[in-house]
């Protein structure tokens, strides 16, 4: 999908927060270089997890863990940790049914853990029932709160699953809602800017403005399952994010996206950990109903699972950056370029109803304009809680969810038309809480706030941004 950083609409709502840290290079060679060892060192991420997957996985004494955990369980059969443990116990040692047994019995304390279904889906798969496999799976992937590494993932053994009735798979969701942001153009705090060098005021509209907009994002993901006992698939992801204000009608913003490539999988034959996967990808950016970015590129996935909601994947991405200029817009095709990433992310299930996540990336773009061109990084790391709805209000269990992110942007020169001597350096913080309550299997009503401070070298691009948007997104 589309990794611009610098149009108009940052406040993207459930598309997530992208943000980082990245020390400045002096020179593009040397910066290149740079980076070229960190796209390295994150592609090394992932083989870091293999030793933790081994280890994880290793059993010193199996049979003393598996009866100790057993024990726990038994005296206190209604805590879910304990059960959690069990199952993972008998699991390691072979004893699929008592591991089923101890996660059924989580289930009927809160039902719509979809980390439990999908295990629950694998054990039931390894004993050989595909039917009852299959429903858990799907039960699994119309979960609000799945993430998409482990959507993929239970995509893929649900295929395995009815493998023998069916090549094709199609899951989505579609989210409609509405926003508010107390500074929706991302206009500076003030009216006091630079202007060729030197002190200059803005327009009282020109500085940041509230707004309200609506939002409507959809995503759809196909896979083919292909002639293989490894379970390979050719994968196909779309997405589109729209965005309309109620007066700025300038940031505007509409997209298109989609990514295709084969997945490999490596690894026990009804449950591979490893996996790798090389795509192209291309995407196309409105912004106020004329065009803005075109981009086309591709690159490679790994992707290492230390459990069944637990991964480690690292990604890098190259593309063709293609702006356009516009009547209002009309330096924008200096941003031109080609712009090359680097990102990882991980997921922990540490505890039967929460999981801690968080992801590292870093980006660079060579721009026609230098002033233009910029190095990037971003760190964010954040927790999901799943927990029985209160008072019983619906059947299904709800999540709430609590990330932050850091991004540091370094250009590599100084703009001349407003400050020649003054790099831009951009430092932003986002902080979200989601919550995702849902009313039925495939409908949840989604509530989130956000806050965004933007710090620059520069008093032109420094603001921050109070959001908070509702909304309703339906899953199948």
């Amino acid at each position: 999908m589309c990794r611009e950083r610098n149009y108009p609409n940052r406040g993207r709502g459930v598309c997530g927060i992208h943000a980082g840290m990245c020390e400045q290079m002096a020179k593009r060679g040397a910066s290149r270089n740079r980076f070229a060892e960190l796209f390295a060192a994150l592609a090394f991420v992932i083989f870091v997890a293999q030793p933790y997957s081994a280890f994880a996985q290793q059993q010193p004494n199996a049979d003393q863990r598996y009866q100790d955990t057993f024990e726990a369980m038994m005296a206190e059969p209604a805590d879910a940790e304990r059960s959690f443990n069990f199952a993972q116990a008998a699991s390691a040692a072979g004893d699929f049914r008592g591991a089923i047994a101890a996660l059924e019995r989580i289930l009927q304390v809160n039902p719509s853990l979809a980390n439990i279904q999908l295990e629950l889906g694998v054990l039931y798969l390894r004993v050989g029932a595909s039917d009852l496999a299959a429903s858990y799976l799907r039960r699994a992937l119309l979960a609000p709160d799945v993430p998409d590494a482990v959507r993929d993932r239970a995509q893929s053994i649900l295929a395995r699953a009815e493998r023998s009735r069916q090549k094709h798979f199609v899951t989505g969701s579609v989210y409609a809602g509405a926003r508010y942001d107390s500074n929706a153009n991302a206009g500076p705090e003030s009216r006091a800017v630079r202007v060729l060098g030197i002190d200059g005021l803005l327009d009282e509209g020109s500085t940041g403005r509230n707004d309200f907009s609506g939002e409507l994002v959809g995503a759809l993901s196909y896979t083919y399952a292909l002639d293989s006992q490894a379970g390979h698939e050719i994968e196909a992801n779309f997405l589109t994010y729209n965005r309309r204000y109620d007066e700025s009608s300038e940031i505007n913003i509409n997209s298109l996206g989609f990514d295709v490539g084969p997945r490999f999988y490596f690894g026990p034959l009804l449950e591979p950990t490893l996996s790798v996967r090389p795509f192209v990808s291309a995407s196309y950016i409105f912004l106020d109903d004329e065009g803005y970015l075109r981009q086309a590129g591709g690159g490679v996935n790994v992707r290492q699972f230390f459990g069944p909601a637990s991964f480690v994947e690292g990604a890098i991405e190259a593309s063709d950056q293609k702006f356009f200029n516009s009547e209002e817009r009309a330096a924008t095709s200096l941003r031109s370029g080609p712009f090359v990433e680097g990102r990882s992310n991980f997921a922990w299930q540490f505890l039967p109803a929460t999981r801690l996540f968080g992801g590292l990336s870093i980006g660079r773009r060579d721009s026609e304009a230098d002033f233009e061109a910029f190095n990037e990084g971003a760190a964010r790391i954040g927790v999901t809680q799943v927990y029985p709805p209160p008072f019983g209000l619906t059947a299904y269990s709800w999540s709430t969810s609590l990330s932050a992110g850091i991004r540091r942007t370094v250009y590599d020169e100084a703009d001349p038309l407003i400050d020649p001597t003054t790099k831009r350096q951009d430092s932003r913080a986002d902080v979200i809480l989601s919550n995702n309550i849902r009313m039925t299997r495939e409908l949840t009503l989604v509530v989130s706030l956000q806050y965004t401070d933007n710090d620059s070298s520069l008093p032109n691009f420094e603001y921050d941004n109070k959001g908070a948007s509702v909304g309703i997104a339906y899953s199948f």
